[in-house]
């Protein structure tokens, strides 16, 4: 069969938006396995939300993208991205951005994961489907 591409993320990488594999990267506690840092995918999914919302402007959306992209990739937290917009947002602004991330932030990697376990489970029906027509068949 080969390999299917799924979800949002597949689509950024397929059509050029990202390239970098530390668009994905992130740093996990090894005791907990809880993420220390956050995949750029996701901050770049919760700014273009923020944008949606009314919450930033494109181009201010765009500077602190630019900020984060110039951290480290285990630097890159939600926590620091709010930290680097401070110097960039008027306070009101800020004030609205640093809720809306605290409570809107965007998963983009676990949708994408949920994405890819609903397309398996499709294949999944869909061969055992055919492997039952299959049966019927040579049964026949």
């Amino acid at each position: 069969m080969g390999m299917i591409g799924v979800g949002r993320i597949y689509e950024m990488y397929l059509n050029g938006e990202i390239e970098g594999d530390d668009e994905v990267a992130l740093v996990f506690n090894p005791e907990t396995n809880d993420p220390l840092s956050a995949p750029l995918v996701n901050i770049r999914a919760t700014l273009a939300l923020a944008v949606e919302k009314g919450i930033l402007e494109a181009d201010t959306s765009n500077l602190v993208l630019e900020k984060v992209r110039a951290e480290f990739f285990p630097r890159r937290t939600l926590a620091s991205t709010v930290a680097l917009a401070k110097g960039i947002l008027d306070p009101v602004t800020f004030k609205e951005f640093a809720d809306f991330v605290e409570k809107s932030s965007v998963d983009l990697k676990r949708r994408d994961a949920i994405a890819v376990l609903r397309e398996i489970e499709k294949i999944m029906k869909n061969e055992n489907h055919e492997n039952h027509e299959n049966s019927k068949n040579h049964e026949n």
